[in-house]
């Protein structure tokens, strides 16, 4: 299992990725669990059959080559739906024993729907015993042409405080906090609000900026962790609750921390955008006046945006060029302009990067791709992105949003390779499955002594034999010296 775990002795990384680990540990109950997840499985198909029942059961197995060493890692999914509620547990176990839960249920009560979701670590990996992480639940309702909602959390203050870099001695209390909001149109203004209670406003990451760039429904996912299965890289990413959210003080009591607003006022030729903030200790905290694409008479330029902020005691301008250019083909130039910290000179342009991608045959895909720049660079993605943050596992320049609940093996932002070429292969199987096959092998040209620059080339194979059932194997090599093999099945029912 990848997680978050860094100071922590039990725990090598795999691959050099920063701030993800595999946790490579032996336990003695590793047979009681296999026996246990066994009849789970067992059960679980059984009771599949009463259409209540839905789930999902990955297995895998992983073998480090040198020096050997063995990570086995279940992770099983139920869902009970009965008079339009879903119950759902997700559980996660190694060959140390039981790790991870998550339980979840979403329904509706009238006019009102709801989701809620709490998280449990069992492992002891960050205190002494099992650990109450979270528990966030979110409540929505359409009245009048408003949507409403409200959010509230329960976590561990832990969480929090490890967030912001305090792993030592993390206290093991649980705070409170509430978030209320909604959206909803005034004539041809939009307006957008929320009050928050013991928890503050992340930046331009608050609630109503967040739901305006995004929509509520990415911004729900916030609250609450999920799994990703099986992913390219062979290992299952388990993500909690983001900690930026969580309630800021260990206080089961609702003090008012904030509020923040925006309003989309449409002028003549363009949408003009009003935020407006407040907080506790300052009281007026900001506010911000934005317009976006403004057209300059050239073609291929733009003003990107241009806004001023305001302070109590301070006022700023800001602002970006951006150049306009035609959606490529088959090779994708990533291009920037390059300007003053002003962002209205322009001292040139930048070539960032290029990919490739084309296919070869049906079924058959050739990809490549070079980066110029090191690590991320400003160009404008939207006004929310604003810069690239570098390649993901697929091969693809991310940019900030795309990575933001992505670490690990999906994200290889932190190595910052400059170079890869890569061939995917997928068809149909007998029975109604599907396979794929891919090869990826990155270059860091910053390394020496390694011939041909030769970072770490990962392969594999996703293999359906039923609707249901998919066999997975991948394999991972690096100059490093990291080396492992992944096993595993991906069962459906």
């Amino acid at each position: 299992m990848l997680a978050v775990a860094p100071n922590r002795s039990d725990r090598e990384c795999v691959g050099g990725l920063q701030g993800c680990c595999v946790a490579w540990r032996k336990g003695k109950g590793m047979r009681r669990v296999w026996v246990f997840v066994g009849l789970l499985i067992v059960a679980a198909g059984v009771a599949g059959n009463a259409e209540e029942f839905t789930g999902r059961v990955v297995f895998l197995s992983a073998f480090e080559l040198d020096p050997f060493d063995l990570y086995v890692e279940t992770v099983i999914e139920v869902d009970f739906a009965k008079s339009g509620w879903t119950f759902g547990a997700t559980a996660l176990f190694s060959e140390a024993g039981f790790e991870m839960l998550f339980l979840d249920a979403e329904g509706s009560l009238g006019a009102i729907d709801l989701y809620t979701d709490a998280g449990f670590d069992s492992s002891g990996w960050y205190v002494d015993g099992p650990l109450f992480e979270y528990w966030n639940s979110v409540a929505t309702v359409s009245i009048a042409g408003l949507d409403l909602y409200a959010i509230a959390l329960l976590s561990n203050h832990w969480y929090y405080d490890a967030y912001s870099g305090d792993w030592e001695n993390l206290p093991n209390e649980v705070g409170l906090g509430l978030r209320i909001g909604g959206w909803g149109a005034v004539g041809d203004v939009t307006l957008y609000g929320e009050l928050q209670f013991n928890v503050d406003s992340y930046g331009y990451e608050d609630g109503p900026h967040w739901i305006w760039a995004y929509g509520f429904g990415d911004y729900v996912p916030v609250f609450f962790g999920h799994v990703e299965y099986g992913d390219w890289y062979g290992w299952s990413d388990w993500d909690w609750s983001f900690p930026g959210f969580t309630p800021h003080h260990p206080t089961c009591a609702l003090p008012w921390s904030g509020a923040d607003f925006i309003a989309l006022v449409p002028l003549t030729c363009l949408d003009l955008y009003i935020g407006l903030g407040f907080t506790c200790d300052l009281g007026f905290d900001y506010l911000d006046l934005f317009v976006e694409h403004l057209e300059l008479g050239v073609s291929w330029l733009e003003l990107a945006y241009f806004g001023i902020w305001f302070e109590t005691d301070s006022k700023e301008a800001y602002g970006a060029l951006d150049l306009v250019v035609a959606d490529a083909v088959c090779i994708k130039p990533y291009l920037s302009l390059d300007t003053d910290r002003s962002g209205f000179e322009i001292d040139g342009l930048v070539l960032n990067a290029l990919t490739l991608e084309f296919e070869v045959s049906p079924g058959v895909t050739f990809k490549a791709g070079e980066k110029f720049t090191d690590g991320e660079w400003f160009d404008y993605v939207s006004w929310t992105e604003q810069w690239w943050a570098g390649w993901s596992a697929r091969g693809e320049i991310a940019a900030w949003h795309d990575i933001l609940w992505t670490y690990g093996w999906d994200d290889l932002w932190s190595m910052d390779p400059e170079e890869y070429f890569a061939l995917e292969i997928a068809g149909d199987t007998c029975c109604g499955g599907r396979f794929d096959v891919f090869i990826y092998n990155w270059f860091d040209i910053e390394q020496t002594d390694v011939f041909i620059d030769w970072d770490q080339t990962v392969a594999g194979m996703r293999l359906g034999i039923g609707i249901n059932t998919t066999l997975i194997f991948t394999v991972y090599a690096s100059s490093d010296g990291q080396n492992y093999v992944v096993v595993g099945v991906d069962f459906v029912w």
